[in-house]
């Protein structure tokens, strides 16, 4: 099975220009600042889905205590006080072999090309690495080769499901503007209907956790636009995994990158494409 593709750029054409003239010149939808307020996202998505290239950070963070199962303590025997010894040589030794990285506060940096549909960016000893519809994962600097890609559909909202996500924004309530990576942006919190952004994307969309089936046509985020592109992006899934996306230096050269190797960034052990880290 193909990896999921949330999210795949749309050409610029006619409904795009259109829509977007609506939008800022106030015409949409009437007197409906509202639906106008949407309107403008969907529009900044659609100018963002198209760009050559941006710069890219991921913040992932979860509490992993919040879904642990609760395990009936054994009284007596060997088998506890060897299963702890287990567990603590083998957290010992990923701190070690990572140094101290975390799966439960991931944050990374790299590039995306969005017209092109692929990413890569390194969180430091781990990197990702997304082309031609497949998900490569693993140490960072590894080449490709050597590593088989994700075949499964993903078990969290990726980036391309955090922007294809917005197509089905059905309302927007303006915060206080907030600069994002030194550009001044207007900030929304908007609800999302699940089933009209994932009727809107080729693939459909990946469905994430809610208590309720009716949780779907409202899935809260948090948006920041600068009235032409989508800046961030943040989603907090139940139980409490929250997900920040950020994009920003829209038309950054990206002709140095190596796309045969997960990238390395942010681990100066591996000397493959740091300098780009050091021209940021």
């Amino acid at each position: 099975m193909r990896h999921r593709r949330a999210g795949a750029p749309r050409a610029k054409g006619r409904w795009f220009q259109t829509t977007r003239a609506h939008v800022i010149g106030g015409s949409a939808h009437g007197s409906d600042p509202a639906a106008a307020r949407a309107e403008e996202i969907i529009a900044c998505l659609e100018h963002t889905l198209v760009a050559p290239s941006a710069r890219m950070r991921l913040l992932r963070d979860t509490d992993f205590s919040a879904s642990t199962i609760r395990r009936r303590r054994r009284r007596g025997g060997l088998l506890r006080p060897i299963g702890k010894l287990a567990k603590h040589t083998v957290k010992t030794g990923w701190r070690l072999s990572t140094h101290g990285f975390s799966f439960a506060h991931l944050a990374a940096e790299g590039f995306i090309e969005p017209v092109a549909t692929r990413y890569m960016v390194d969180f430091g000893s781990y990197a990702e690495l997304f082309a031609d519809g497949r998900l490569f994962s693993g140490r960072s600097g590894r080449a490709l080769s050597t590593l088989k890609p994700w075949c499964e559909r993903p078990m969290m909202p990726d980036p391309w499901w955090m922007l294809a996500v917005l197509r089905g924004v059905a309302k927007a309530d303006p915060e206080e503007p907030e600069a994002v990576a030194g550009t001044q942006c207007e900030r929304y919190s908007i609800r999302v209907d699940l089933a009209r952004a994932s009727a809107a994307s080729p693939s459909g969309l990946y469905a994430p956790s809610a208590e309720h089936f009716e949780d779907l046509s409202e899935l809260p985020l948090t948006v920041w636009h600068d009235r032409d592109r989508i800046y961030r992006v943040r989603y907090a899934e139940l139980p409490s995994s929250t997900i920040t996306l950020e994009l920003w230096d829209f038309g950054v050269s990206t002709a140095t990158l190596d796309w045969t190797h997960l990238p390395a960034f942010n681990s100066p052990k591996h000397p493959r494409q740091s300098h780009e880290r050091a021209n940021q």
